[in-house]
Order: C-alpha cells, then structure tokens, then sequence
C-alpha cells in the first residue's frame, strides 16, 4: 500500500469515527430523572382493601393466603390429600401440582384416592395419582 492511500484509508476510518459518534449523541434518548426524585407512589391493593370500605360501610377484609383452617373439611384428611387440595384451592394450576407430586413421590393409597374425588380435584390430578398408587408388598417370610 502506498503512503497516499494509507492517508486516504485513514481518513475514511476517522469520518467514519466521527460521524458515528455524533450519531450516537444526537440519537433520542428517554427524558433524565433528576437524582434523588421518586415516581409518586401509587398505593397498593393490599393497601387500598385494609383502610377501604365497601357501599354498606363494612370494611373490607384484607387479601391474604388460604391456609389449612380456612377449609375445616380437611382437617380429618390424608396428608397428601390436604396438601394437594390445598394447593388447587389456591388456584395452583394443575401441571403445577403434578410437578409437586412426582418432586415429593407422592404415593396414594385407598383413602387418599377416595378424599381426591370426593374434593373435587380436576382429573388430570387424579389420573396422576391413580399413577403413584400404593401397591401391597408381599409379606417376607421369616
């Protein structure tokens, strides 16, 4: 390469340079926040139901998780049966709980099978548990 056309390549990579950087700081940018100023806070649900009261002017329970005395139904029942009857009355959806019963090995027997339907559970959950059935181990002789 000669010396002149080293200066010409040079030059192009240094315009090129150039306008690449004034690009970059002309290009839009969102609007700056000042240091030290928050968005105004926007009360929350929780927040809004606790001081809130309805037309009649009983107030508003506040929102929190349903645990095992809110359904004294399943205070007599199998273990396994609470817990995924618990979790579908949470609105856990069903794959969900499917994935729990394989992480746990989960495995149902009479009762709990019966407490299943009884609860109303969907179907993809019982078909799941009708898998992990507990099955009778024959006696080992002595």
């Amino acid at each position: 390469m000669t010396r002149p056309n080293a200066r010409r390549a040079l030059l192009a990579v240094a315009i090129v340079v150039v306008l690449l950087v004034l690009g970059l700081y002309f290009w839009p940018r969102a609007p700056q926040r000042t240091a030290g100023r928050t968005p105004p806070a926007r009360a929350s649900v929780a927040a809004q139901q606790a001081g809130a009261a309805d037309a009649a002017g009983a107030p508003v329970k506040e929102a929190r998780l349903l645990t095992i005395e809110d359904f004294p139904e399943l205070q007599n029942a199998p273990p396994n049966c609470k817990q995924i009857v618990l979790w579908h009355r949470r609105n856990a959806p069903a794959w969900t709980i499917e994935k729990n019963m394989d992480a746990q090995a989960m495995m149902f027997d009479e009762t709990e099978m019966a407490c299943l339907n009884e609860m109303g559970v969907p179907d993809q959950i019982l078909v799941r548990a009708e898998a992990h059935r507990k099955v009778p181990q024959p006696a080992v002789p002595r």
